[in-house]
């Protein structure tokens, strides 16, 4: 067919026609998460074999646990429940009525989470240390999630909650497990 004789379809189907084909497979978001989280936890493993750290992996020692402060047991109860109800959520089928009830009571956990995170101290006795910046973005961001939630904004919902679960629970909790912190205590120490 001459180019004088093509019609706006058929040149749209030429051009579809000659798009290059991708690369590889697409690299969905729960995918990008899991290869993340795996790749900083072997980080993990090979930083504590560069510090000659011993894992000595038993029992949670939970005397430990119970010589902590309220705010300490409050927080490590709630960031549980977030994480159990966060991989359900992020496992589950969305948008159904069991997805909102468990979201809504995700986003509670997560605000008293952060929330309770005030009251520790640990890395500063005398204040606030940079991980309370991450739990002032929890307290902000999860309502927000909700917010857009609302307003069918579903995309900017996925990735406002999609970055809740990476970084305010996976990525805040490896960094409870570097050597010297009590969760690393419990099982390693």
């Amino acid at each position: 067919m001459t180019p004088s004789k093509m019609t706006t379809s058929d040149s749209l189907s030429i051009a579809a026609e000659t798009q290059p084909a991708p690369l590889g497979p697409r690299v969905g978001p729960r995918t990008l998460a899991l290869t993340l989280v795996l790749l900083g936890v072997a980080g993990l493993i090979w930083l504590m074999g560069l510090l000659h750290v011993r894992l000595h992996v038993h029992a949670p020692d939970t005397a430990l646990l119970a010589a902590q402060p309220f705010a300490i047991k409050f927080h490590l109860v709630t960031v549980l429940g977030a994480f159990a109800i966060g991989c359900v959520l992020m496992a589950g089928v969305k948008g159904n009525t069991l997805h909102r009830a468990l979201g809504w009571s995700w986003v509670i956990l997560m605000v008293s989470t952060a929330a309770a995170s005030f009251f520790i101290h640990g890395f500063n006795p005398r204040g606030l240390s940079p991980i309370h910046a991450l739990s002032a973005w929890v307290v902000v961001a999860a309502p927000f999630g909700l917010y857009l939630a609302r307003r069918h904004q579903v995309a900017a919902h996925r990735r406002m909650m999609t970055g809740l679960f990476l970084f305010g629970l996976l990525v805040a909790g490896a960094f409870t497990f570097i050597p010297g912190r009590l969760m690393f205590e419990m099982f390693f120490g």
